[in-house]
């Protein structure tokens, strides 16, 4: 009986240290410095840069765009009626960020087209 119970402590004491170790390690990933700069405007690599530990949650391909979801509140139906974050990436290398919300959306141009002087 006392076997029992020495075990049931010692599987008790093992889950609390993995759930505080699992705690730990999600607050090391804030206290990481933001990146300062994401994107240079004048940077035509193929490169487009996330904020470390962004989630990817959803693909869309519409209409010759690709639809990177970082942030959604649905990933059923249409994406069309999602509010959330993406990032839309055009063929010619555009890439724009939009926050789509339940009355408005804002878009940032993140990296202009191929060839485009603004």
């Amino acid at each position: 009986m006392l076997g029992l119970y020495v075990w049931d402590k010692c599987v008790a004491m093992i889950a609390s240290m993995k759930s505080s170790i699992h705690l730990l390690w999600s607050y090391l990933a804030l206290l990481e410095p933001p990146m300062i700069g994401c994107t240079s405007m004048n940077d035509n690599s193929q490169n487009i840069w996330l904020q470390p530990g962004t989630r990817l949650h959803m693909l869309v391909y519409r209409e010759g765009v690709w639809q990177v979801w970082t942030a959604t509140n649905s990933r059923s139906g249409d994406s069309d009626l999602w509010c959330g974050t993406f990032m839309e990436l055009h063929p010619n290398g555009k890439c724009i960020q939009r926050i789509r919300g339940e009355v408005e959306v804002r878009e940032i141009v993140i990296r202009p087209a191929t060839g485009d002087a603004t």
